[in-house]
């Protein structure tokens, strides 16, 4: 290998190692040293798709480009308890003759790309006030799964318009904020959204039975009770529920269970009276 070319891969500043026709190492950048933990006196020992088989995993379907004689996939490495991802480029080496004479590998760390992807798609599916799920996040995912069996709880907090006019947007922040944190207690295995103002939805992807289901609701209606007595007002939670064997439409399922909500509400409403 020629001083040029050491100095080229040496000086790049990403992982790279060139291999012969049967992957076996020639050279390898510092960079990529410090990745792997190895000292140059073993480099020609070092088995690359041994080493990626072993510490890496795949997140990503492997990508031919034929032109170019290239595969990328992208894969995540922890280093240090934090997960790092890498688009592993794999690129064939085409001496004179048009034949393959080698190869060389490149990581490209995306981590930064994917940790500010990932926080992007959590805010654009996420309530700011409970940092539950939106209706956004659970329409997509309603209309992704309604093949699926599921029960849907459709929620509304009882007489929280009036406490909110009475006793200030403050109060009732804190009132659907606390409401929030009991539905994730009383259902932590729920996929739970605030759907806007003052209702919420609950998915609940395992079945569940009628006495283990009333008694949740129960819990969370006394919960939230808890949150607000005074002038004669209270808070509680009305919740209408749904439930398919994976044959009904989204719309369907949400209409139903709207429905129900609506009609114990209107029951309570009544009994007020």
């Amino acid at each position: 290998m020629g001083l040029e070319l050491s100095i080229l891969v040496e000086n790049i500043p990403f992982p790279l190692i060139l291999c012969d026709v049967n992957w076996k190492t020639l050279k390898m950048n510092d960079c990529f040293r410090k990745l792997v933990g190895i000292d140059k006196a073993k480099i020609q020992d070092f088995d690359f798709h041994l080493w990626l088989e072993r510490n890496m995993t795949q997140v990503s379907d492997d990508s031919e480009n034929l032109k170019t004689n290239s595969r990328e996939h992208e894969y995540v490495l922890q280093i240090g308890n934090k997960d790092h991802h890498f688009i592993v480029i794999e690129q064939e080496i085409i001496d004179y003759f048009r034949n393959v004479s080698g190869y060389f590998v490149i990581l490209r760390d995306v981590t930064i790309a994917r940790n500010f992807e990932a926080m992007i798609l959590n805010a654009a599916n996420t309530d700011a006030l409970t940092q539950l799920y939106n209706r956004r996040y659970f329409e997509d995912f309603m209309k992704n799964n309604a093949k699926r069996p599921m029960t849907l709880l459709y929620m509304d907090l009882d007489n929280f318009k009036e406490v909110n006019d009475k006793y200030g947007h403050r109060r009732g922040d804190e009132i659907l904020q606390n409401s929030a944190k009991f539905m994730q207690e009383c259902f932590p295995t729920g996929i739970i959204s605030r759907m806007g103002g003052d209702e919420f939805t609950v998915i609940l992807e395992k079945p569940i039975s009628e006495e283990n289901m009333a008694t949740a609701c129960e819990l969370l209606n006394q919960k939230v009770m808890s949150l607000f007595r005074s002038g004669g007002l209270h808070v509680s939670v009305s919740v209408g529920i749904s439930k398919t064997d994976g044959t009904r439409s989204y719309d369907e399922i949400l209409h139903e269970a709207d429905e129900r909500m609506y009609a114990l509400k209107k029951e309570r409403h009544a009994e007020r009276e």
